[in-house]
């Protein structure tokens, strides 16, 4: 079945269906999670509110390290392979993922004993720890889901655990529960995730890990170029509020603190979203580089549209979204946020290149342009956030994040690709149209104004892909 879909004409409208129920589904997953953090958070208090997310970031920073892009890897590779080979890298690829997560847990608990933060923390950082790696099984299972475009099994199972997980904070707040219950709640709503997803893909790929470590070996040997390229990914986003703390002070900090955590929320979208069709570009690398180009063109087209409006959304109601989120002693981020919007513009459009490079095995070429990025915002970031703080940080993150696409772009255009964007003018011309309101208005009636007219400008201009159009629901399917 899924064969035959990734190689049919359908398989472009099941990855634009599942990468909209993966966005719709996280969007819903954010706003559970704040919800339930209000009552976290008045619950615990300061004190062990900030304990709470001490040992939460301590375990997610380790495992983002440990990942090593195996996740992306893994789709693309079970995309392509068949038989007894894809049970046979299935197998390892579990095994590979417990084995690093174990390691990675056991280095938080060990930071988190030799920080000294108590015996309780500890507990909790180890207790949170299982969490995670229930978290990475159930994220390797439903790399065979991903492969196989059912992308709407794979939202339907985050959002359960999103949901039971705010149940339960809520739930055990209501109860009057200590700091320590509630790092158990990642293991419990994790194990739900598990045995779901594992019901689910139980007929399609073997369940257990295998320990061959010859084959884990020339597995990691082959991918570790876009290992580095993922750890240097995971630095990448934070490295302007460390920087902003060492050369700047504790108010520019906080601007930028303030703008980064708005902004944070969102860098996943674009990868979420180009990620969907990533088993689609596997498949065209192997056997029709023409298709891919040709795909290639098509995603960065819609790529470039879903950036602008979000970007330029942020932009323009800015002012309105630092007040909600940080409240008025915060103005001075309002500029900062406003620079991170066009840095993330950049990530939309980037996004493309790097998974078309993933899906061709270029490695290397993604590690040459994430550190390419990385080397160029270190540079900027230091030259400029002495005399600007926040906002040359910001600026260092737009320099970086563009010199990131641009980088991806060649690298693509070098691998032989004919990538062609369909009259790139015409997003420009509805751009250009749709910032006149975004201007002249305040920020809520200017981007109430400007976001429906770029969108309704980019459909009259014939703009978005007939593709896109085609995979939508009927109703939706409207053009002038």
């Amino acid at each position: 079945m899924s064969d035959s879909l990734l190689d049919s004409a359908h398989a472009g409208a099941a990855a634009v269906r599942g990468g909209l129920l993966r966005v719709g589904g996280y969007g819903f997953g954010v706003i559970v999670t704040v919800l339930s953090g209000v009552v976290l958070f008045r619950h615990l208090g300061v004190d062990d509110a900030g304990r709470y997310v001490l040992v939460l970031s301590i375990v997610t920073l380790a495992a983002g390290i440990t990942d090593v892009g195996l996740s992306s890897i893994g789709v693309r590779e079970l995309a392509l392979r068949e038989g007894g080979d894809r049970e046979r890298f299935m197998r390892n690829l579990l095994g590979l993922r417990v084995a690093f997560t174990v390691t990675g847990m056991g280095l938080a608990c060990a930071y988190a004993a030799l920080a000294g933060l108590g015996g309780r923390l500890v507990l909790g950082t180890a207790i949170a720890g299982v969490g995670i790696l229930a978290q990475n099984l159930q994220s390797t299972y439903a790399t065979a889901l991903m492969a196989d475009l059912r992308l709407g099994w794979v939202t339907a199972i985050d959002v359960v655990r999103q949901v039971l997980t705010a149940l339960a904070i809520v739930g055990l707040a209501v109860a009057g529960a200590t700091l320590l219950p509630f790092y158990a709640i990642a293991p419990l709503a994790g194990a739900v995730a598990v045995g779901l997803t594992a019901w689910r893909v139980r007929r399609s790929v073997p369940l257990l890990p295998a320990l061959h470590v010859a084959e884990w070996r020339s597995l990691l040997v082959q991918t570790l170029p876009f290992a580095l390229a993922t750890a240097v990914t995971a630095v990448y986003f934070r490295l302007g509020i460390l920087v902003v703390n060492q050369l700047s002070n504790a108010h520019q900090t906080g601007l930028f603190g303030a703008s980064f955590r708005i902004i944070e929320v969102l860098i996943i979208v674009p990868q979420m979203m180009v990620g969907a069709v990533l088993p689609i570009f596997a498949r065209a690398a192997r056997d029709d580089h023409d298709r891919l180009a040709y795909g290639l063109g098509l995603v960065v087209q819609v790529s470039l549209i879903a950036g602008i409006l979000v970007a330029g959304g942020f932009v323009i109601a800015a002012p309105v979204v630092i007040d909600i989120v940080a409240g008025p002693g915060f103005s001075g981020a309002v500029p900062v946020l406003r620079l991170h919007a066009v840095a993330l513009f950049f990530s939309f459009a980037g996004a493309p290149y790097s998974y078309a490079l993933l899906s061709l095995h270029h490695h290397r070429s993604i590690l040459l342009a994430s550190a390419t990025g990385l080397v160029t915002m270190i540079v900027a970031l230091v030259v400029l956030v002495p005399s600007h703080g926040a906002e040359g940080a910001a600026i260092g993150m737009v320099i970086g994040e563009a010199v990131l696409w641009l980088t991806g772009l060649m690298l693509v255009r070098r691998s032989g690709l004919d990538v062609r964007v369909t009259r790139p003018w015409r997003l420009a011309a509805a751009a250009a149209v749709a910032a006149i309101p975004g201007i002249l208005l305040g920020p809520i009636a200017g981007a109430v104004v400007a976001l429906p007219l770029f969108a309704g400008l980019v459909l009259a201009l014939g703009a978005v892909p007939r593709e896109l159009l085609d995979a939508l629901p009927a109703r939706l399917r409207s053009i002038p």
